[in-house]
């Protein structure tokens, strides 16, 4: 992260010049792709897991034009929907409560995820979503901080995500939730919020174990695909 503080801020007239990226991305790209994903044994909670793996090694490209820094919050504040699969992954690995079944609200600009701590760090960073890994901002952050503001980004669902790689990942996301027939994405606020029996003062939902959730039956289901 340390890369991005010499970057100069820029209005949003000038656009923010992309290195090329390293060439060793391509080999890992290709390894992920044939290794993990198209591996029919595998769990497909353990193909999250690699990816999310290879989206760290590649956010370190990304950091070098990209001016989003530690401690600003405001992307954690917009609508971002996310896959089941990627909801009860959190669950799992950050022991976050869960609504099983979200509950279809709709976010609203300005409203702050439910898993931002009150100092403005993200609870779950390490297990954060496909989409919040790709947002990036390429201009000034300034323009976050604007409700409705258009201004560069880059890794965005509504563009395609600029990036092949990211784009694959993501139908591969979109394919798993269709094949396991796990819904429509939801915004975050819709797994992880008071409804359902949360507790309206902590803002939780409702506690359910990880061992109880739909990940059990997701992981049965791909076992006995792979046999």
């Amino acid at each position: 992260m340390e890369a991005m503080k010499s970057l100069r801020y820029l209005t949003k007239a000038l656009p923010r010049p992309r290195p090329k990226e390293p060439d060793h991305f391509s080999g890992k790209f290709q390894k992920l792709l044939k290794g993990v994903i198209n591996n029919a044994k595998l769990p497909e909670i353990e193909k999250l897991k690699a990816i999310y793996g290879f989206m760290d090694q590649y956010a370190g490209y990304v950091a070098s034009f990209s001016v989003c820094q530690k401690g600003c919050s405001a992307c954690c504040k917009i609508p971002v929907t996310i896959s089941r699969l990627e909801a009860e992954y959190i669950h799992l690995m950050a022991r976050t409560p869960i609504n099983e079944v979200g509950t279809g609200r709709k976010a609203t600009i300005g409203e702050s995820c439910p898993l931002l701590s009150e100092a403005g760090d993200c609870s779950v960073y390490q297990f954060r979503p496909f989409n919040c890994r790709t947002f990036h901002t390429l201009d000034d952050p300034r323009y976050c901080d604007t409700p409705g503001e258009i201004h560069q980004v880059y890794g965005s669902p509504s563009r395609g995500y600029d990036n092949e790689k990211y784009a694959l990942l993501a139908k591969w996301l979109k394919q798993t939730q269709d094949l396991y027939e796990l819904g429509p994405y939801q915004d975050i606020r819709s797994w992880f919020c008071i409804e359902n029996g949360g507790d309206s003062a902590s803002g939780s939902a409702r506690d359910v174990s990880p061992q109880q959730g739909i990940l059990k039956g997701i992981l049965g289901r791909v076992l006995r695909r792979g046999r």
